[in-house]
């Protein structure tokens, strides 16, 4: 699921033949006296998730944009995302609701916050009552990433029960990649003194937010109002989740990257 986020936020676009490169803007964000069009990168192309590396039948929009967030350290985005009744307030799927973990593993016991869990949104949604989130949190003093799929039940227990059959599972990571930006000096504690794996950062320090998102489609032709839609759908997503972190930090201003 990582390599898929990574391949999507950091990939060449062009270098994959098929692929449709486009970009979408909208004032969706705004600061005191401003609006931003941050550029929301569009990709239209085959899933190359499978075990395998060959590309599948299902066509993927992957959308990435990335700003700057000057004055708000990367530890205070990563604590907002992981908050799990919070969840509603920038995430569309679980209707402004929270989500439950049932399941959790730590992936580096020394430092919290690094771990692979599963994830169930608290909703009455009768469509969304049969999926979870896959979700993977990491974090250290070079980036803080959240990335997460959207997963159905049935397909995840099945896996869980073969333990080693995941040709199956299509995954589509979303989520979030939060760097420092530079500004400020870090200050190392001893892991048993922290919340997390970053200590607190100076008043001039800030991170940079690369925000992504993916979803299948069912044609390639960008004209197709179905198309069109998701289009718009994803990037409003974007802009709605980078708008809320703004708020719930206490982000003064977001600089579109």
């Amino acid at each position: 699921m990582m390599a898929i986020f990574y391949k999507t936020t950091s990939g060449l676009p062009t270098v994959e033949p098929g692929n449709i490169v486009t970009r979408w803007g909208r004032g969706c964000m705004g600061t005191t006296g401003e609006m931003l069009e941050p550029a929301v990168r569009m990709v239209l192309g085959n899933y190359f998730g499978a075990m395998d590396g060959q590309p599948s039948p299902l066509q993927v929009l992957s959308a990435t944009t990335t700003v700057w967030l000057p004055g708000t350290p990367p530890e205070s985005v990563f604590n907002y995302l992981c908050n799990g009744q919070r969840r509603g307030e920038w995430d569309a799927f679980v209707c402004a609701g929270a989500v439950q973990e049932l399941s959790s593993v730590a992936t580096c016991p020394h430092l919290h916050g690094n771990a692979v869990s599963v994830l169930c949104p608290n909703v009455t949604n009768a469509a969304n009552n049969a999926m979870l989130f896959l979700q993977q949190t990491s974090i250290d003093v070079s980036r803080a990433l959240v990335v997460y799929s959207v997963v159905e039940e049935t397909m995840l227990r099945s896996v869980l029960d073969v333990s080693d059959d995941t040709s199956n599972l299509v995954l589509l990571p979303s989520g979030f990649a939060i760097l420092p930006d530079g500004h400020g000096r870090a200050h190392h504690a001893a892991a048993s003194n922290s919340s997390s794996a970053l200590a607190g950062l100076n008043g001039t320090a800030g991170c940079l937010l690369t925000a992504a998102y993916q979803v299948p489609v069912p044609f390639n032709n960008l004209r197709h109002p179905d198309v069109q839609e998701t289009y718009e759908n994803a990037g409003k997503r974007i802009c709605h989740a980078i708008k809320k972190i703004m708020d719930a930090v206490g982000a003064p201003i977001v600089v579109p990257i």
